[in-house]
């Protein structure tokens, strides 16, 4: 009886470890090597998204913004490949703005100036804030780290 109470905890620390850590997603600003990540619809700092792209502009990150929405699968497939050590590599010294497409005042209409009709869209900007590239998930075949990242290298450094 013994044996089996402590098999029964043992199997739910284990379980509860491997669900945290897969539903957690991105907060506000995180950061994973060289990636900063920030959740720009949860951002309180009252910064425009043009002063945000200018701060790390001016830190010489390349900055993307990326359009996502919570019901969004490949953007979810996306957020966790981020944790991947390629990704990690590809999104080095980059500055990944999530915006989501849902929130009304968040993308303060850049989403619709731009053309975004699906998620996830990324746009490459630069210190004036005007969109120098612009790409989709539809450009890469799967949702996974080595799929996604010499895509994602091309649009970040060209």
């Amino acid at each position: 009886m013994k044996k089996l109470i402590l098999i029964c905890g043992i199997l739910t620390v284990c379980f509860s470890c491997s669900n945290s850590s897969t539903n957690s997603d991105v907060n506000d600003t995180t950061v994973y090597e060289e990636i900063k990540i920030i959740d720009y619809s949860a951002d309180t700092s009252k910064k425009t998204l043009c002063d945000r792209i200018k701060e790390d502009v001016a830190a010489k990150r390349h900055t993307v913004i990326m359009f996502t929405a919570t019901w969004c699968g490949p953007c979810k497939a996306f957020k966790k490949t981020l944790r991947d050590k390629l990704m990690q590599k590809t999104f080095a010294n980059t500055t990944l703005i999530m915006v989501d497409i849902d929130d009304d005042n968040a993308g303060e209409g850049i989403g619709l100036q731009n053309g975004v009709t699906a998620v996830p869209t990324f746009l490459k900007v630069n210190e004036k804030c005007d969109v120098l590239k612009k790409i989709t998930s539809a450009a890469w075949e799967e949702d996974d780290a080595e799929s996604i990242a010499p895509v994602m290298k091309e649009f970040i450094e060209k």
